[in-house]
This record gives C-alpha cells, structure tokens and sequence, in this order.
C-alpha cells in the first residue's frame, strides 16, 4: 500500500496530458504477475494533485493492493482516502477490523469530556450553573448535580456526535476535490483545519476512556487507545455472588457487588482490636499526632489535587481530577 506513481486508466487522471497506454499497461500487467488484488477504497478517486484552479491535475497514484490469502484472512477490507493540505498526497489508511457485540447495561451515565476543557463555552456554562447552584444555597453534591446536568445538555449541543461531524467534514473536502473547475485552496485549508482538530477532539475522546496515562499530549493514537479499550474492557455477562449464585440481570449484579463490598469493608467486631494495640510500639509522636490532625486549608487541598493524574478514575458523579484542576477557581 502506498505511491505506486502509475494509474490504471485516464479514468484516474483529471487536467495535463494523458499518460500512454503502454505505460498503464505495464502496470496492470505488474499487479496480474503478483496475484494482486485491488483493496476497495473509500474517499475522492484521486489521491494526489499539483497545482491552482486554472491548471490542477490530479491522480489515483497512491493504492492498496493485496493478494488472495489476504482477502481470505479478513472479512472486510478497506482503504480510506483522507485529505489534507499538508501534501500533496492524501494519506491512506488500512482498515481490517471485525468488531465483536458488545454487551451494555442500563443508562448512561454523566462523563465530563476531557475535550470541552479546551471550549471557553465550557466554562461559562460552569460558571453559570455554579452561580445558580449558589444562590440557591444547594449542598454540594447536589451543586455538582446541577453543574453535570448543565455541562451534559451544552456539550450534546456543541459536539453532537464527533462521528458523524468527522464524516460529513469528509464529504465536504471529497466534494470540494471532486469539483475541480470550482477548486477553492483556501476553502479546501479551512475545512482542513476543522478536520484536525475534529481528529484532536476524537483522540482525547477515547483517550480518557483506554485509561493511557504515559503518552504524550498531542499525539495522535485515537486507534491505539481505541483497541487498548476494547482488550481491557471485555464484555460483563454476569457474577457469581458469595453463595455461588450467579447473576446476570443489572440488579442482581448490582447487588453481588454491593454487597461483596460492604462486608470486605465492614467490621464485625470479633478482634480485640485494644489488646493488640498494646503490643504495637507508638511511632507517631504526640508533635507528629498534632502535625496531621491539625485543620487543614484550601492551599493543602489545592496541592493534593495537583498530584492526582487528570484523567485518573472519576468519581460516581463523573467528574475526574481534570474538572477540579482546571476549574479550582470557579468551585474550589
């Protein structure tokens, strides 16, 4: 897969000379010789160009080819095409995948979304319900309720369904590149941009669900966290609880773990926890003892949170340190 610098067919050329026929021939024969196949591609037929509206070529230079046993071993086999203004030739992306069922329980629940931390609409939209929430004197859980609530309404309205905006970015430049005598460079450059970033917004998506702590910001691994989710999620099908009975209705296994917790973590007071105390030598001082009970304050609880990594398990409210550190002076 890659720039072979031939076609097939003047089918696959747009403006400038025609390529001769031997030339392509020769190249066909070449692909017939290795028991070569082509891999069908999605995206604009044509995969590199040169030039300005008023003398553009363009070319299906660049394929996927594959042999026999290749399209035996996998079941569905696709190039995608995608476009950039970065060269002159579009990148091309080997999709081979078979996704496995999955199996969901219940309704989903709150996220905040590492990306809307970079939206300033983010942050008003806190500000907003946060200062609504305090006004009402609200508890605290019940502020951050309401901050929830308000965030997941804003960020359905700002980002909808990534996807879905990746496609029909996609079709635009693909429509843009089909419509050669209207070709438009500084269109083509915007809508590239907003693809990049689209593509930033979809990495850090699946970045804070693979739970990928050691890469860098800025890298593009949307595939890499994608696959490390899927292989360190599996599918829940049901427990067994403490008297070996098995569940697999979202109650009842909402009940196996509710209750192998409460009693890992209960205390049923049959050790004589003063007598072994006796024998434990004192190692907190009395200085020590006054040192850590001593009431502690908004800068120690600011530093605390600095430490914790910001995408590092959220909370039953779906709120991860990320939300903290970057909001402290809303909410803190």
């Amino acid at each position: 897969m890659g720039d072979f610098n031939e076609i097939i067919s003047n089918v696959e050329k747009v403006g400038g000379n025609p390529r001769p026929q031997w030339q392509m021939d020769d190249f066909k024969e070449a692909i017939s010789d290795c028991c070569f196949k082509e891999i069908p591609f999605l995206g604009s037929p044509f995969t590199w160009s040169r030039g300005s509206s008023g003398s553009l070529v363009k070319e299906h230079l660049d394929r996927g080819l594959a042999s026999h046993s290749v399209f035996q071993h996998f079941e569905h086999l696709l190039v995608h095409h995608y476009v950039t203004d970065a060269s002159d030739h579009a990148p091309l992306v080997l999709h081979a995948e078979i996704l496995a069922p999955t199996t969901t329980f219940g309704k989903r629940r709150f996220h905040f979304e590492a990306m809307w931390a970079n939206e300033e609409g983010c942050r008003n939209t806190l500000l907003e319900a946060w200062g609504e929430a305090s006004s009402q004197s609200l508890p605290l859980t019940n502020k951050f309720l309401l901050c929830a609530q308000r965030l997941n309404s804003w960020g359905q309205q700002q980002f909808g369904s990534l996807p879905k905006q990746i496609q029909q970015c996609y079709l635009e430049l693909q429509n843009l590149d089909l419509d050669a005598p209207n070709f438009d460079p500084t269109k083509k450059h915007k809508l590239s941009v907003k693809l990049d970033d689209l593509f930033e917004k979809e990495d850090t998506f699946w970045k804070q669900r693979s739970q990928v702590q050691w890469l860098r910001e800025g890298d593009r691994n949307t595939h890499y966290f994608h696959e490390k989710l899927a292989k360190e999620e599996g599918n829940l099908f049901g427990v067994f609880d403490d008297n070996n009975c098995w569940f697999d209705e979202e109650p009842g296994i909402q009940r196996a773990f509710i209750d192998y917790f409460q009693k890992l973590f209960t205390y049923d007071g049959v050790v004589d926890v003063a007598n072994i105390m006796h024998a434990v030598e004192t190692k907190v001082t009395p200085e020590m003892n006054a040192q850590l009970t001593h009431p502690f304050d908004l800068s120690e609880i600011s530093h605390s949170l600095s430490q914790i990594g910001p995408l590092k398990a959220p909370g039953s409210d779906g709120l991860p340190a990320l939300f903290f550190q970057k909001y402290w002076d809303i909410i803190g």
